[in-house]
């Protein structure tokens, strides 16, 4: 295969530092539309490239598209030897307990959906609950929301036909809560469920329900509810 031009390590005259050096016509041509910070070096089919990480990776991406015939093979092999990326070691999972929901959820956690509040309250609710259909992930969900601090207004984004199911658990296992902290025993938490895409600014409620598919259409809306 024809080359487009060289590359060689050496030191350059104008600095005194070493650099890399490409000559070539086309080589000189393309390298200098990808590499900005160079300079010419004994005439204009010669450029002199500073030698850094950044510069050796434009190098190493050149390369892979366009054949230079390499003078200092050992060097480069050196330089542009792939980093090692360390696998990052798995973290330490901390032993669940059986976390007890505060006052605002009504109802009874199995044994099983507890942990699950542990794992979801030590994750800081960053986590994915993987349960089988009909373990309560519901439930223990908003076992976590009455239990963590500063958790409304709360966005749920479901498929449009569990949105039904998400009002009635909501209704069943969560209570009123004020904004000082009082809890309604026989109260409820404000819901609305968004069925329509046409942007409107929406009122103030504990749970806002919507589906996938309008959620895009009303981003805008409900970036202005200041959820967590």
């Amino acid at each position: 295969m024809k080359t487009f031009g060289t590359l060689e390590y050496a030191i350059d005259k104008f600095s005194g530092s070493w650099a890399w050096k490409i000559s070539g016509v086309r080589a000189v041509m393309m390298i200098s539309k990808l590499i900005p910070k160079l300079w010419y070096g004994n005439g204009p089919n010669e450029v002199i490239i500073p030698d850094n990480e950044k510069n050796v990776e434009q190098i190493r991406l050149i390369l892979e598209r366009y054949p230079l015939e390499i003078l200092s093979k050992a060097v480069w092999q050196r330089k542009a030897r792939a980093k090692v990326i360390k696998k990052p070691s798995n973290p330490k999972i901390e032993k669940l307990s059986k976390a007890i929901p505060k006052k605002q959820f009504r109802g009874k956690l199995l044994n099983f959906q507890k942990m699950g509040l542990d794992f979801l309250l030590k994750s800081s609710g960053n986590a994915l609950l993987a349960d089988d259909m009909g373990l309560g992930k519901t439930v223990q969900t908003l076992a976590y929301i009455a239990t963590e601090k500063q958790s409304v207004p709360v966005l749920v984004i479901a498929p449009l036909v569990t949105l039904t199911n998400w009002q009635r658990e909501i209704e069943r296992f969560m209570k009123k809560k004020s904004k000082n902290g009082r809890i309604t025993e026989d109260g409820v938490p404000t819901i609305t469920t968004i069925r329509s895409g046409k942007q409107k600014e929406l009122s103030g409620y504990d749970f806002y329900l919507i589906n996938y598919e309008l959620l895009y259409k009303r981003q805008i809306d409900l970036s202005k509810l200041n959820i967590r």
